[in-house]
């Protein structure tokens, strides 16, 4: 059963205002200023992260439809195991134990399980924090950054097809993070002899990489398959691996 775009919009809407509801309460709850600060800022917090973002979602639907990208379920050919599940599974399998394995190597990347140290509730409370707040931010990144920008250079280079179009704007964005490391370098350096410039630089290809695998499997297989896989791997990295640390006592 397919959704009208109407209750697509409704539900993604929906579905994107849980991360910052859950910042907003985690403002009440953990903030010890003085009032009235405290129910300002969760005021300020939920409207940023519903309504305008809501606005962000509207226009970003918008632009995505107008550059052909695919809604899983407002299309009533989709094939679930071919363009969602696989891809999820595989894509985001693979791309974790990646992760993991550079992680390994530059241990000041990413600390994945850094929240094992305080224990359990603060591993899922984290973890379900995050996987919400990917939705949240991607959704926002991949409707409203990535196809307003396609439809930018598109309509700049109008007579570029859009096999051409898509593959340069997400290499425009990619490459957006080694600019900025260009322009604002940092020449400190860890007690450990690691430069933190280096360090940085891997963190920003990672970065660069996250982007083109984000876009590229929107692109191919759909907003929603792009969304889950993201999902699938904060999953596994900020849930999974975590709580396997815990049980092995590590």
């Amino acid at each position: 059963m397919t959704l009208t775009k109407k209750q697509y919009f409704m539900l993604l809407w929906a579905v994107s205002a849980i991360a910052p509801i859950i910042r907003a309460i985690a403002i009440l709850i953990n903030d010890k200023s003085v009032p009235p600060t405290i129910p300002l800022m969760a005021v300020s917090t939920l409207i940023g992260g519903v309504f305008i973002y809501g606005l962000f979602l509207y226009l970003g639907m918008y632009f995505a439809q107008r550059i052909g990208l695919r809604f899983l379920l407002l299309d009533v050919n989709t094939d679930w195991y071919k363009d969602f599940l696989l891809p999820v599974a595989v894509i985001g399998t693979a791309y974790s134990c990646l992760l993991l394995v550079i992680n390994a190597f530059t241990p000041l990347l990413v600390p994945f399980s850094v929240h094992h140290l305080f224990g359990w509730h603060v591993v899922f409370y984290k973890g379900f924090e995050t996987v919400f707040n990917v939705i949240n931010e991607d959704a926002i990144a991949i409707l409203f950054v990535f196809s307003g920008l396609v439809l930018l250079i598109k309509k700049v280079a109008k007579n570029v097809s859009m096999s051409v179009v898509i593959p340069v704007a997400i290499i425009c964005i990619a490459i957006l993070p080694t600019l900025k490391g260009l322009f604002f370098r940092s020449e400190y350096i860890l007690p450990s002899g690691i430069g933190v410039p280096f360090v940085f630089s891997i963190a920003r290809f990672k970065m660069g990489i996250d982007i083109a695998l984000l876009y590229t499997i929107a692109w191919l297989k759909g907003f929603e398959t792009a969304l889950l896989c993201h999902v699938f791997i904060t999953i596994i990295l900020s849930l999974i691996v975590p709580a396997v640390v815990i049980a092995l006592g590590a």
